[in-house]
């Protein structure tokens, strides 16, 4: 049966006898078989189509197999038959059957429709080029990237006259917002240096935003944490302390707000590679010479 329609199978034969071939179009059938027996007519049935099924039918007195929407391809469509239910001898029959894709659904159709397709997009990028669409184009991503370096230039100026010294600490800082947020962080610290309270919850205090999110913000604007930058901004401003102010080594410690002196000389030589002593002496050395030059 071929969509619910008998036909004779001899049709559906190829050449040599060996494959039942139907067309993608009639790739719904079912097939009827018989075990002529005329001694025992309890037979029962099982089958597979190889490629298709999953597993073979439980057997039983059914002996039509019905296949739905076969996909183009070969199978191999294989009954089994035994004569009653305690029979373990089973008897097998197979045919092989070959669905066959319609011609725009061949490997050859798929070749000629990419190259088609290939040819139609070669021909169109060879217009665009003759009419100078690329030139256009190039021109146009020049222009973008130079208003790009002056953009990026003019937020460097403005981040530099913010920020000052401190705008290489802040590598992600680049929205004009961002850039207020971080100057007024560091008027905060300036103003507070001396306070040993200094720190992360006083900062997000002073800025009026929870701790957790002061800490989240600040460390993806630097790429360190709040109490790290603090920590280095007090041995910079001892340093520069140092080097344009004739105060003592120890007013300069109260200064920065740091309560230990040997925990400043230990941070400051990490730092700096020698002591705060040491570096007075030798930046008033280098400002002497470059007086006398």
């Amino acid at each position: 049966m071929i969509d619910r329609e008998e036909v004779n199978i001899n049709k559906y034969y190829s050449s040599d006898k060996k494959a039942i071939c139907l067309s993608e179009e009639k790739n719904t059938f079912s097939l009827q078989f018989v075990a002529l027996d005329y001694l025992n007519s309890d037979i029962e049935y099982s089958y597979i189509l190889e490629g298709y099924d999953k597993k073979w039918s439980l057997f039983s007195k059914e002996n039509e197999a019905v296949f739905r929407h076969v996909p183009p391809g070969e199978y191999v469509f294989r009954v089994r038959y035994k004569k009653d239910v305690l029979d373990t001898v089973c008897k097998e029959y197979s045919v092989i059957i070959k669905i066959v894709p319609l011609w725009y659904h061949t490997v050859w159709a798929y070749v000629g429709i990419f190259l088609l397709l290939l040819a139609c997009l070669v021909g169109y990028v060879y217009k665009l080029y003759r009419k100078g669409f690329f030139s256009h184009v190039a021109r146009a991503w020049a222009v973008s990237r130079k208003e790009l370096e002056i953009e990026n230039e003019r937020e460097l100026s403005m981040k530099q006259a913010a920020l000052g010294d401190w705008a290489d600490y802040f590598s992600h800082c680049h929205l004009p917002e961002q850039i207020t947020f971080v100057q007024r962080i560091l008027e905060v610290i300036n103003e507070n240096l001396d306070k040993e309270e200094l720190g992360p919850t006083f900062l997000a205090e002073k800025m009026h935003v929870s701790p957790r999110q002061f800490y989240r913000k600040f460390k993806d604007l630097s790429g360190i944490t709040p109490s790290d930058f603090i920590k280095k901004y007090r041995i910079v401003k001892a340093a520069h302390l140092l080097a344009e102010t004739d105060l003592s080594i120890q007013e300069v410690i109260e200064s920065v707000g740091i309560s230990s002196r040997p925990y400043f000389y230990k941070e400051f030589a990490e730092k700096y590679g020698t002591t705060p002593k040491n570096y007075r002496m030798q930046y008033r050395k280098d400002e002497n010479v470059n007086n006398m030059e």
